[in-house]
């Protein structure tokens, strides 16, 4: 598939240039941390000048070192952070507002070239994770990434055919793109719903009008599980920051946390330049990792 026109960079020396002639610079030229980055017309700027230069794709990067004055009390505090720091990665069960046993998963039943989304109460593994594709505007499943919610093969936007993920042909097609407003999930001006409005186990989900029910309210419950990589296959960059630990690691982080406080070693962190794109907002932002000394 060939790349859009607006996708495509290169890099001369010290300064990135699209295929349309402009460079990237920061917002208002100013080189501050998480200043946004933009396209400008290119100059001698040295707002438009960047060396040793690295890629990464995440969702709210932040520095792992944090400046402190005590050991005691720094370590508490990062560890307290670290603990209510909110959900670690993108992927999400799409679960019922009506009945929150209730979720979608992907079903080994086939209905032409896509496999029928229904409606269960019992864990599915992989089955039920799915991510949004900000490019796409998509939702993918987390193993079947090139999988994406559809209509039934061949109905087009007619409604009441059931849900399916359908392979992504790189090609927009209408019932593929997915908008959520308020706990609505919405494509081609149709709403995710239950068949016959009913939440229950292995119901089949449809694309029918919006009529404002409550079967057609969904929630996205953020995924915080283990990533079993070696049955669902290398985690995506597109998931986000990887969560969950086993018990056995988090004991051991505990263990290192509380070593770490009651002993006066110092450790000090690399200075970074890391030129991050949010798969949530889709903006770039350049964040800087300034030498930092902690005393844990």
């Amino acid at each position: 598939m060939k790349s859009r026109y607006d996708q495509r960079v290169t890099k001369r020396s010290s300064v990135f240039r699209s295929a349309k002639g402009l460079c990237v610079s920061t917002l208002g030229d100013k080189h501050k941390d998480t200043d946004t980055l933009t396209w400008s017309v290119c100059n001698k700027s040295k707002y438009t000048q960047w060396n040793n230069w690295s890629v990464s794709t995440s969702q709210n990067i932040k520095s792992t070192c944090e400046e402190s004055s005590s050991s005691s009390s720094s370590s508490s505090s990062s560890s307290s952070s670290s603990s209510s720091s909110g959900r670690k990665s993108l992927l999400f069960r799409i679960n019922s507002v009506q009945n929150k046993d209730y979720f979608a998963y992907v079903s080994k039943q086939k209905e032409g070239r896509g496999q029928i989304v229904k409606l269960t109460n019992v864990g599915q593994q992989w089955r039920e994770l799915w991510f949004y594709d900000e490019r796409t505007k998509t939702i993918r499943n987390a193993k079947m990434r090139d999988f994406v919610l559809s209509n039934a093969d061949g109905a087009g936007t007619n409604i009441g055919k059931n849900v399916v993920i359908r392979k992504w042909t790189g090609v927009a097609q209408p019932d593929q793109t997915i908008e959520r407003t308020g706990n609505f999930i919405k494509s081609f001006k149709a709403c995710l719903t239950p068949q016959k409005f009913d939440v229950d186990s292995n119901v089949a989900l449809t694309w029918f009008t919006c009529q404002n029910k409550p079967t057609q309210n969904w929630n996205f419950q953020y995924w915080t599980g283990k990533w079993d990589a070696k049955n669902w296959g290398k985690w995506d960059p597109r998931f986000g920051v990887q969560g969950g630990s086993s018990s056995s690691s988090s004991s051991s982080s505990s263990s290192s946390s509380s070593s770490s406080s009651s002993s006066s070693s110092s450790k000090t962190c690399r200075s970074a330049k890391t030129y991050t794109s949010s798969s949530v907002t889709n903006q770039i932002r350049i964040i800087r990792r300034p030498q930092i000394k902690i005393v844990g």
